[in-house]
């Protein structure tokens, strides 16, 4: 029995021991540089970006105008009331410091 408990033993101070020589491994070992920097994958995928968001964008007005469109002609059809839709004129400026200023 006692054969048993020192071999646990030893066991244990060689996954100890081999924990301990990973660890340093790992502190030790040199740095290893990315293949490419995702900078440069970023400036690439810069216009590209822009463009998704500006029809993304373009697309979400058309659903909202569409779905606002939509419910008012299930009202109508419901036999509500609805006024006419409201059609809004807004200019917008733009000043010398960035600020936005609607008139």
């Amino acid at each position: 029995m006692e054969s048993f408990y020192q071999s646990e033993i030893r066991l244990g101070q060689l996954e100890a021991h081999q924990a301990a020589v990973a660890k340093w491994q790992e502190l030790h070992a040199e740095p290893v540089p990315p293949l490419v920097p995702l900078t440069s994958i970023l400036e690439k995928l810069l216009t590209t970006m822009s463009n998704l968001e500006r029809y993304e964008t373009t697309l979400f007005r058309s659903l909202t105008k569409a779905l606002h469109e939509l419910q008012r002609l299930q009202a109508i059809r419901a036999g509500e009331r609805v006024p006419a839709p409201a059609a809004v004129d807004l200019e917008v400026s733009i000043n010398g410091n960035g600020a936005v200023n609607p008139e």
